[in-house]
């Protein structure tokens, strides 16, 4: 076999190996804290969930809320699917509205990844690093 075709077989043997996993649809925990208390925590297996449509991933919101006219803040989690991205990892979010509110927004590109604040590398990161180090290993040959 000549270089070209090895290079054209072992991408050939990538993407049947990644593709179908990312083919298929998401399946995440979905859950709010504020109509389930279970949502807050780690014994999740009832919100499993497939997505509907087309999902990007996985994000869990965790929301510390202090309305302006009471003392206590309130803490609520929040788990679904993503319909549209904001990137991989975890973003701290603040504002005002008749109350302060923060929350750290996580999102995920794996099957049940939105179980904590730490994000899971999705297939096709795994995927495109692997297809570059196959790239840098054949071009040092």
């Amino acid at each position: 076999m000549t270089l070209s075709n090895d290079y054209h077989l072992w991408i050939t043997i990538l993407l049947f190996l990644y593709l179908p996993s990312e083919l298929l649809a998401f399946k995440c925990y979905i859950c709010n804290s504020y109509t389930d208390a279970q949502c807050m925590g780690n014994d999740l297996d009832k919100f499993k969930m497939e997505c509907k449509g087309a999902a990007v991933g996985c994000r869990k919101i965790h929301f510390f809320v202090k309305y302006t006219d009471q003392d206590n803040t309130e803490e609520r989690i929040e788990r679904q699917c993503a319909k549209t991205s904001q990137g991989y990892g975890c973003k701290q979010v603040f504002g005002t509205n008749g109350k302060r509110f923060k929350s750290l927004n996580c999102e995920c590109g794996s099957d049940l990844c939105n179980t904590g604040t730490t994000p899971r590398l999705s297939c096709c990161f795994l995927m495109l690093s692997t297809l570059a180090s196959l790239l840098f290993y054949l071009k040092s040959d």
